[in-house]
């Protein structure tokens, strides 16, 4: 999983619990807009894209690991694109928990 290093303490790992610890899973608040791979645009090919995401309890992404991809040009844009994303954390009862989601980016190209 691809992990950027902390600023400061405060961003050190924090405990990351799994989609089936948490009452409410970490979600995305706003549609992702992966940029679609050139060469597999101009071919017209589609693909899904598997990727864990980390998500810290104030929603920014801390990792992002691709679980399952066609091509690594796929592969390379939706990680760009989660790292760009905004989540609402998970929720454990009342409170935001840093947590893993699962996520499918689809690919398909517009006709």
């Amino acid at each position: 999983m691809a992990v950027r290093a902390p600023d400061n303490a405060e961003d050190a790992m924090p405990t990351l619990l799994s989609e089936a610890e948490v009452d409410v899973p970490a979600a995305l608040r706003g549609p992702l807009d992966p940029i679609y791979p050139e060469d597999a645009l101009h071919s017209h090919r589609e693909a899904d894209v598997v990727a864990t995401v980390s998500v810290r309890s104030d929603g920014k992404v801390l990792g992002v690991r691709v679980v399952d991809a066609p091509t690594p040009g796929f592969a390379q844009a939706a990680e760009e694109a989660l790292w760009g994303a905004d989540f609402a954390p998970a929720r454990k009862g009342k409170h935001p928990v840093s947590s893993t989601a699962t996520l499918r980016i689809r690919f398909r190209v517009e006709r």
